[in-house]
């Protein structure tokens, strides 16, 4: 082999090797993108099914004009109860939420 191959093909393979470092990188980061999108997601219906169950939950409980006030008034109160991690569920009338 002459030796302007084997420098042709050295600086090749370290092309390639550069290539594939720079696609496994981006990779990665479009992985740990996806993951974010996904969590966030998720914390967004869990939000949604806990304000649908609580909104069933007072409604069923609730039956008068005045009582629809009250309703509204306690669907705008913050939730005193501190947050839970991700990995517990919780059972509110018979529904599983993550």
């Amino acid at each position: 082999m002459s030796p302007d191959r084997v420098v042709l093909g050295l600086a090749g393979l370290i092309a390639i090797m550069g290539l594939v470092k720079l696609m496994r990188r981006r990779q990665e980061h479009l992985r740990g993108l996806l993951k974010t999108h996904v969590d966030k997601q998720l914390e967004w219906s869990r939000k949604k099914a806990r304000a649908a169950l609580m909104a069933r939950r007072a409604a069923k409980r609730k039956a008068t004009p005045q009582d629809l006030t009250e309703l509204t008034d306690m669907l705008h109160e913050n939730d005193p109860a501190p947050a839970q991690s991700s990995s517990q569920q919780e059972e509110i009338d018979g529904v599983t939420l993550f």
